[in-house]
């Protein structure tokens, strides 16, 4: 070892001796443990985000079972709107309904049929 290098090593020694034990085990434990304590904290955080993932997702799925059953009811009553619009349709362009429009088209076949 050169020199410069023995008195530096001999530099660090007075240092360390001169800030006791406490400041010099905390710096450490934070370069040495530090990290890993902050890997552990940001795991704890991530698995908490992942398990309201989870449980978002299962929702979302219950949601869409719902909106589905709720698609399947709404197209019955499409069907069912649509089906009774033709009939109605049918019944307004015979109307069956209305004797006066009943004798009037015996009367208008009549004429045109003569």
């Amino acid at each position: 070892m050169t020199p410069d290098q023995v008195s530096m090593i001999t530099s660090i020694a007075a240092i360390v001796k001169l800030l006791s034990a406490w400041p010099f085990m905390g710096l450490l434990f934070m370069l040495i443990i530090g990290p890993w304590l902050m890997a552990l904290l940001l795991y704890v955080g991530q698995q908490k985000r992942f398990e309201s993932v989870v449980i978002m997702y299962k929702n979302n799925v219950e949601l869409c079972e719902q909106v589905t059953d709720i698609a399947k009811d709404l197209r019955e009553v499409v069907m069912l709107n649509t089906q009774q619009s033709t009939v109605l349709s049918e019944e307004i362009k015979q109307n069956q309904y209305c004797p006066l429009i009943r004798v009037k088209k015996e009367i208008v076949y009549q004429k045109s049929g003569e």
